[in-house]
């Protein structure tokens, strides 16, 4: 009975490795937080040529930046996790990037070894390498359940084309003006302002944040954690790597508080500005957020755009190694 379950679960598993082999699917495929940052990690870890001349490292926090809007990038950026997850993974690789991009927000928070040692686990990563449908973007319930989705998308809608005819709308014999103002003549109809989050859910976040942010950190936990970071940020730069870190926009309200000014003033006592680089922090006045901490999509885009800029016009950074 064994041997059989045992030649049963081989034959289905060559069976599987070979049809990925041949169908190629596009794009891994994720089923929850975890296995996104598990395929994302494991996309720089076994990717070759030269798309990962940038790196972004960071949290939750820059995980919102729009990779799309950031050619030559590669984000080692977690949601969940922090800053010392992607640098660990940066520690384990042969060929670094040409620039690492730290983010700043969330130095308290310490590595998961759990991930990380999952990730370079020396069997685990020797099959993955050579055989990549064995990856979590490649797990048999993800990729045939994207499958059936599309299936299902295009029948029904093959089902809806069949069912519903629309009828064309009628033409009306002498049509009358429209009594309102056109769009293009109305400035504040065409292009309305920006509608801040006013919900009771939201603003009991914000002030859950206000409240943890007028905490100035523990001063020990911070120096250690910053120890840490200047060891990872040594052996980057001894290797060749350029490294400026940044700051992502928080709520307005959290930005000048307690916990803010210590993060910062840690990172220029021990990483001074004359000395390392920094991608200058736009402010955070008119950025949103979804909870006082991640950016909404407009401003995510807004962020990255001015992100993308600044680098465009400093990519030669100019600090000493």
């Amino acid at each position: 009975m064994i041997k059989r379950t045992f030649l049963c679960f081989l034959v289905l598993m060559v069976a599987y490795l070979a049809l990925m082999t041949v169908i190629k699917p596009a794009k891994p495929v994720a089923q929850h937080q975890w296995q996104d940052n598990q395929i994302k990690a494991e996309n720089y870890i076994y990717a070759t040529g030269t798309s990962n001349r940038n790196v972004i490292v960071g949290s939750s926090l820059s995980a919102r930046l729009l990779m799309d809007s950031l050619p030559g990038f590669t984000s080692l950026a977690f949601s969940g996790q922090s800053i010392f997850d992607g640098l660990t993974i940066l520690s384990h690789k042969a060929d670094l990037p040409a620039n690492v991009f730290i983010e700043i927000n969330v130095i308290l928070k310490d590595g998961n070894k759990t991930f990380t040692e999952n990730l370079f686990n020396p069997i685990l990563y020797s099959t993955r390498e050579f055989f990549p449908p064995l990856r979590d973007g490649y797990q048999p319930l993800a990729i045939t359940g994207s499958y059936l989705t599309v299936g299902v998308r295009a029948a029904l809608s093959g089902i809806k084309s069949r069912l519903v005819h629309e009828k064309p709308a009628p033409v009306a014999a002498d049509p009358k003006p429209a009594a309102d103002p056109k769009p293009a003549d109305n400035p504040v109809a065409s292009n309305p302002p920006p509608v801040k989050n006013n919900s009771e859910l939201f603003g009991k976040m914000v002030s859950m944040q206000i409240d943890r942010y007028s905490r100035t950190p523990d001063g020990d936990l911070l120096e250690s954690r910053l120890r840490k970071l200047s060891t990872l940020v040594d052996m980057l730069r001894q290797r060749g790597v350029k490294v400026c870190f940044f700051e992502m926009p928080v709520d307005e309200h959290l930005c000048q508080l307690p916990l803010s000014n210590a993060i910062r003033q840690g990172f220029y006592q021990v990483f001074p500005p004359d000395k390392y680089n920094y991608l200058p922090q736009p402010g955070c006045s008119g950025y949103q957020t979804s909870d006082g901490l991640h950016l909404i999509d407009q401003d995510a885009l807004r962020y990255t755009l001015y992100f993308r800029g600044w680098v465009n016009a400093n990519l030669a950074l100019q600090r000493p190694l």
